[in-house]
């Protein structure tokens, strides 16, 4: 076999031969390396917006809801001017039921009233326990709200499930004006509630001898209603020693003698209450 063999300058060109391969595999390396790092980051940049979509539009519901539970009006007005998918919002809910609407009706929100009833929001929904938008507006007084309300198409009469309409509401915060309204509109003055109290009877059992006096000019109320246990609106206003409200009842045709489940009348309750100096004379006439 025959051995070949280099020259100094052959080796030399060897070396450096060799030399240049290692460099140019070295650079290769660094540059299929620096590529895909650079892909790697573009897929996590494009992942990194995808999500940051996700988490923005996530936060927004959160924030959405949070304004709703605690009735911010204004931030809800915010979030739904800046929103890309309002009919998401306007279906959001907390989990109780409530809706934006409901809050735009309580507060007295014109504006976040407008807008969302014109993005179609419903005039009857209801909360999980039936509290209907026009019941949240009876509730922070808006007899024009009440009024669009109607127009819209909503149920004056509809009840939750504690029995109350918007009528109770406003009858047992003392909103006269709100009752006159809402009986012109249809509202049952006598609609009872799972106690079997009327209207009257919260009016009288709150003090709000206004929204007695406009419960008793609509004419056709019962004033004789017994609630669970036979008290009757008048057995209230006596307990409490409202000469205005006995003065009412008693005119409005109240029975002084009807018996509660304790056989007591509200006659004889004014007689032998702490009250009686002033409220045994109407009985007596």
């Amino acid at each position: 076999m025959t051995t070949i063999r280099l020259t100094r300058p052959q080796k030399r060109a060897e070396v450096v031969c060799t030399r240049w391969i290692a460099v140019a595999c070295r650079v290769s390396c660094c540059v299929f390396l620096l590529i895909a790092n650079t892909a790697l980051k573009a897929q996590s940049a494009v992942a990194d917006d995808g999500a940051g979509v996700d988490n923005n539009q996530s936060n927004v519901f959160e924030r959405w809801r949070s304004a709703i539970a605690n009735d911010r009006a204004s931030e809800l007005l915010s979030l739904w001017q800046g929103s890309s998918d309002k009919p998401a919002l306007l279906e959001a809910r907390t989990g109780n039921g409530k809706d934006a609407f409901m809050i735009a009706a309580k507060t007295g929100h014109t504006d976040l009233f407008d807008l969302l009833l014109e993005a179609g929001a419903d005039p009857d929904s209801s909360t999980v326990t039936g509290g209907t938008p026009i019941m949240f507006a009876a509730l922070g007084n808006h007899p024009e709200l009440v009024k669009r309300l109607i127009a819209a198409g909503a149920d004056p009469n509809r009840q939750g499930s504690n029995g109350w309409s918007a009528l109770t509401i406003a009858a047992a915060k003392g909103f006269p004006d709100l009752i006159r309204l809402l009986v012109s509109v249809g509202a049952r003055p006598d609609v009872l509630d799972v106690y079997r109290w009327s209207p009257l009877m919260r009016a009288v059992d709150n003090g709000h001898t206004d929204a007695v006096t406009a419960i008793l000019a609509v004419g056709d109320v019962d004033v004789e209603q017994q609630d669970e246990a036979g008290n009757t609106a008048l057995h209230y206003a006596v307990a409490h020693g409202n000469a205005i409200m006995v003065t009412a009842l008693l005119e409005a045709g109240a029975d002084p003698d009807v018996l509660n489940r304790d056989r007591l009348s509200p006659r004889q309750l004014a007689f032998t209450g702490s009250a009686s100096e002033s409220l045994s004379p109407l009985f007596e006439r």
